[in-house]
């Protein structure tokens, strides 16, 4: 592999995995949220 392909490779691994964590991040605030207006389910 030609070290300007590695690059693009290693960035595009870079930026999927910085899109992933904030996709992560949010949907956990989401989920905080919703935690306290939604009654928990008794059955």
């Amino acid at each position: 592999m030609s070290p300007g392909r590695a690059r693009r490779v290693s960035l595009l691994a870079t930026l999927t995995l910085l899109a992933m964590t904030a996709r992560w991040g949010s949907t956990f605030s989401l989920i905080h949220g919703l935690r306290h207006r939604v009654p928990v389910l008794n059955s």
